[in-house]
């Protein structure tokens, strides 16, 4: 059906049963393909190609059918202007164009002895603009992102009002082709992360995306590490702050959320919200409790395990005793206990995550009360274990980033399983070892850790307390 020039250009039949031959086989398992084929006042046959759930099919009878019925018998003026004029089209150069097209939810006109035509009329299934389902904030505006990228990009302009907002359009993979858009505040960017993200991106055409995790890790500079240099976000708000920091939002095909990157560790326990108190000295509060939470919620096992069986001789002595006489009928160690019980945690974090909301609430209740009540009473656990693990669990749900949530949950079983081997020296060491691993991580060529390491002591203020 193709043929080649001699400029070695693609050429494509004019002859309508050509195109209806090779469509029909083409998608002949595919019910929802329509061919329609209409005949105008000369007889002149005009075939429409379609699929009818991406297609609007009002605005298709509307335009374009009654448009082709009407078209008279000419030799000065070519049929198909009287179609595209109606709507937006492009010419597709060969069959592949075609292919794209119609999966796409473009119409293919194609008038006998003419070149054929892709018009758009989609039928955009995204939905409405509407309040964010998981970033809840009670503060702040009631908005969240779409799956259509075009959609969040207009969003984000009604946001931001700026004319150094610069948008980059791309395209990823070959077979399932998903468009990506990349907005940056250009007079905000340093020439190292731009030249970092615009590789990144020429090398996206070569690589199949399919899920923002895979598109996220894309554009990491370490990929080992388990601390995230990007993050994940519905809300406008979130992404116009983080475009005044400097950084880029990137936006995939049929995904409501965005990614936000580089960050630091500094981002993922702020929140956008911190700065709607009307008293300045809240988010100082806020954002201490915050990482003091961090902390606690990773250590606490860890330090109790190597207290309980390294370091006894550390806790006050009317402590000592209560902790003794609580795991006086527990049959395993304190390091296995702890372990039991994170793994326990974590069961019941995922279960009331993919259960239907009102089944994962009664879920939560009934593992966090019933079973952790029974437990302690059938001697399995110690209650004091029981006080610790739901402590740790509501410590480290107070960070805003769940991909940072994610992260410490891992380090917590790393630092269990170091404490009940070497006690307070290994939990010191691990911790060291930590932080000596966040000192050497760069995210787009910045330090993880800035502003504490290096030190800017008005960037730190910033970040911890607004003034007016």
């Amino acid at each position: 059906m193709d043929k080649q020039n001699q400029h070695g250009e693609t050429q494509l039949s004019l002859h309508v049963d050509d195109y209806k031959a090779y469509l029909k086989n083409l998608f002949s398992n595919a019910y929802d393909f329509q061919i329609r084929t209409i005949h105008t006042k000369q007889m002149t046959e005009v075939n429409l190609y379609y699929f009818n759930g991406l297609v609007d099919i009002t605005l298709l009878d509307e335009l374009v059918a009654k448009s082709i019925v009407s078209i008279e018998q000419s030799t000065t003026i070519d049929p198909n202007d009287t179609i595209v004029s109606l709507t937006n089209h492009t010419l597709p150069l060969n069959l592949d164009d075609i292919k794209e097209g119609l999966l796409n939810g473009q119409v293919l006109v194609h008038i006998n002895a003419h070149s054929p035509y892709l018009l758009t009329i989609n039928n955009d299934p995204a939905r409405q603009v509407a309040e964010p389902t998981t970033e809840y904030q009670v503060f702040g505006p009631k908005l969240g992102f779409v799956e259509s990228v075009d959609k969040n990009i207009g969003i984000l302009r009604y946001y931001l009002k700026d004319c150094e907002l610069h948008t980059v359009e791309a395209f990823a993979g070959k077979e399932n082709t998903m468009k990506v858009a990349v907005a940056y505040i250009h007079s905000l960017i340093d020439e190292t992360s731009l030249s970092f993200i615009n590789e990144k991106i020429e090398r996206l055409k070569n690589k199949e995306i399919s899920s923002l995790g895979q598109l996220a890790r894309h554009f990491q500079h370490d990929f080992y590490s388990l601390f995230p240099q990007s993050v994940l976000t519905e809300r406008p708000d979130h992404a116009k702050e983080s475009l005044l920091d400097g950084k880029f939002v990137i936006f995939l095909s049929y995904h409501t959320f965005c990614i936000v990157t580089p960050v630091q560790l500094l981002d993922t326990i702020g929140s956008i919200e911190d700065s709607s108190f009307t008293v300045s000295w809240n988010k100082l509060i806020i954002r201490i409790l915050r990482l003091l939470c961090m902390i606690i919620g990773t250590t606490l096992p860890a330090l109790y395990v190597a207290l309980v069986a390294f370091h006894p001789e550390l806790i006050p002595t009317t402590f000592t005793l209560t902790i003794a006489q609580s795991r006086a009928q527990i049959p395993i160690t304190a390091s296995f206990e702890a372990l039991l019980m994170l793994f326990a945690l974590d069961v019941l974090v995922e279960a009331s995550i993919r259960l239907p909301s009102f089944v994962g609430q009664t879920i939560g209740i009934v593992g966090g009360l019933v079973i952790g009540t029974a437990a302690a009473e059938a001697g399995i656990v110690s209650n004091i274990m029981v006080v610790t693990i739901a402590f740790t669990a509501i410590c480290t749900f107070v960070i805003p980033s769940w991909e940072f949530v994610f992260t410490w949950r891992i380090m917590r079983y790393i630092y269990v399983l170091v404490a009940s081997l070497l006690g307070l020296y290994g939990l010191s060491l691990v911790f060291g070892l930590t932080f000596l691993h966040l000192c050497k991580l760069k995210a787009h060529d910045k330090p993880y850790l800035e502003p504490i390491s290096p030190f800017n002591f008005k960037k730190l203020r910033t970040f911890f307390h607004s003034r007016p």
